[in-house]
């Protein structure tokens, strides 16, 4: 079922008539044919009918059967990727993509893109996203008013894919909304870093060291002075990156050995391998600790 089903059944709910909930909204018909799940609306519309039906979103999302639906599908998702199931993630990709050829809902058509971009991350024979995907993913993004789990989910899962240049403006914007419109949770502000990081990583790989330094800055106020130990270590290791790259050696080196030592402290043995081999890999730095 749609979104339109639920419009209908909460505009009944309420005793409000297809003119008096459309009202300066939109016409009639088209409200009718949403309701019918004929067409789609854009999501600042969708809020505007909730306003209307005095029904917050997170609210609305939860009586709905995406909010299962899509739980269903991240666990599932974060299964097969932990394992590196391959089979499964093509299974789930398939899945999402039957649902959307059958029900033709945006929701399936933009879930299958994002596992697309999870398999491609692991296995690159499996394909990139083509022109119309990217598209897809980064209009939906740009349209979204309300950054929720789903959303940032979408964003994270999909940064390999997306054009460098949408990522940054995406971020920007979530940061502009978070600024002046709205709380985020800590469950979807802590998701949110680690995108921000990985972010961070990307603007470096790709030499866009101004940039790298911009999104630093964005990802140390997301954190703010909250006592998320493992991002504010990774961070640190990043911005000793930054620093390192930028010709300030000597602090860039510090900061990359007190976060090495940090994860030492913490035995992330793993991690700490991990996190100097890429040192070594890229800014050919042999840190011996």
């Amino acid at each position: 079922m749609g979104f339109g089903y639920y419009i209908k059944n909460l505009r009944k709910s309420k005793e409000l008539t297809l003119k008096e909930l459309s009202q300066d909204l939109m016409s009639i018909s088209f409200l009718s044919k949403f309701e019918r799940n004929e067409t789609e609306i854009t999501f600042s519309y969708l809020l505007d009918l909730l306003n209307r039906l005095n029904i917050g979103f997170d609210e609305f999302i939860n009586i709905t059967e995406y909010n299962f639906a899509y739980k269903e599908l991240l666990k599932e998702l974060n299964l097969a990727y932990s394992n590196n199931n391959i089979i499964a993630l093509k299974y789930l990709y398939n899945k999402e993509l039957e649902l959307y050829n059958k029900n033709k809902l945006r929701f399936h058509y933009l879930n299958s893109i994002m596992i697309k971009s999870i398999i491609y991350n692991i296995d690159q024979s499996f394909g990139n996203l083509d022109i119309k995907e990217a598209e897809a993913i980064s209009e939906f993004l740009m349209g979204v008013d309300y950054f929720g789990d789903y959303e940032i989910s979408i964003f994270g899962n999909s940064l390999i894919c997306l054009e460098y240049s949408t990522t940054l403006l995406i971020l920007t914007e979530i940061q502009k909304k978070i600024d002046t419109s709205y709380m985020l949770a800590d469950d979807l502000r802590l998701k949110l870093i680690h995108v921000a990081l990985n972010i961070v990583t990307i603007s470096f790989e790709q030499g866009k060291m101004e940039d790298m330094k911009y999104v630093l800055g964005i990802t140390a106020k997301l954190i703010g002075k909250r006592q998320l130990y493992f991002e504010i270590n990774k961070l640190n290791y990043l911005k000793g990156i930054f620093e390192y790259s930028y010709g300030n050696k000597e602090k860039g080196k510090e900061l990359l050995e007190t976060a090495i030592r940090v994860m030492d402290f913490l035995g992330d043995q793993i991690g700490k391998q991990n996190h100097l081999m890429y040192l070594n890999a890229k800014l050919d730095l042999d840190l011996k600790l």
